[in-house]
């Protein structure tokens, strides 16, 4: 397979069938990138791009997101990090670097504490480390619930893109199609997504001193995931950890692509 070779698989996990796509050099040390609800792999495609020459690459479509089928029933988190190791085994890679954001970047940590042995290196984007207050999950069940039976309303992706976006990215490709996925969405899934996401995520925060591997935790600096707690939480639990505040709120990839893709070179090198 040459850098430029695409290759699209369909692997069958405990999530569903989800759709991967791989490139980069077969035989070089590989990248796993998970992306965050609503959004699709095309958000770590420039990323993946940029390491093609290099690495081996593979994008995953969450399940019910972009190309992946949905399982057509209640899953969890646990149950979305056991399909990347899944989808490790079907592709024959034994170990690799794990790139998540925001839903992403709770898979992947959920692999690293698992199965510590297959993971070079963890890059958690924009990911929730503390676990939801009640008032949170309070909020989160009721907007589940009318979105399970009303469907989301139109104007319901351009409210997510106004708050997890910074301002000059909200007319970026990926929050246009942020838009479109949400406005396309079977109801049922966004509500299993969301459950599973935002309402009922288990705490692994007291696992975070179990970390060995080399670990990089970037947010903006508006964004309420990464704040001063959680990043005091990580610095304690996680004294190896680099934890990197950026311009910008939600979508890192999107609004600091360059300041990224920097941290992200400095990871990869570290495995």
């Amino acid at each position: 397979m040459s850098s430029t070779t695409l290759t699209e698989h369909r692997i069958p996990t405990v999530v569903g069938e989800l759709a991967v796509l791989e490139f980069g050099q077969p035989d070089a040390p590989a990248l796993l990138l998970r992306h965050g609800i609503f959004l699709d792999r095309e958000l770590w495609r420039p990323i993946g791009e940029r390491y093609a020459s290099t690495h081996r690459v593979v994008l995953v479509d969450a399940p019910g997101h972009g190309a992946s089928g949905d399982p057509g029933r209640e899953y969890s988190v646990q149950d979305d990090a056991r399909a990347s190791i899944q989808i490790m085994d079907s592709l024959g890679i034994e170990r690799a670097t794990l790139i998540g954001h925001s839903w992403g970047g709770m898979s992947s940590l959920r692999v690293a504490l698992a199965h510590p042995e297959r993971v070079a290196a963890l890059g958690l984007v924009n990911t929730p480390l503390a676990p939801r207050t009640a008032a949170e999950r309070r909020r989160y069940r009721t907007l589940v619930a009318l979105l399970r039976a009303i469907g989301a309303p139109r104007w319901y992706g351009r409210q997510i893109v106004a708050a997890l976006f910074d301002p000059a990215a909200r007319r970026s490709e990926i929050a246009l199609r942020m838009i479109e996925q949400v406005r396309a969405a079977d109801r049922r899934v966004v509500a299993r997504a969301m459950r599973a996401v935002l309402v009922n995520p288990d705490d692994v925060s007291d696992r975070l001193s179990e970390l060995r591997m080399p670990v990089l935790a970037v947010a903006g600096r508006d964004d309420y995931v990464l704040d001063a707690a959680a990043a005091a939480m990580l610095a304690e639990r996680v004294p190896h950890a680099r934890i990197v505040h950026v311009p910008g709120n939600h979508v890192t990839p999107v609004e600091q692509p360059a300041a990224l893709a920097s941290l992200l070179d400095e990871l990869v090198a570290r495995r």
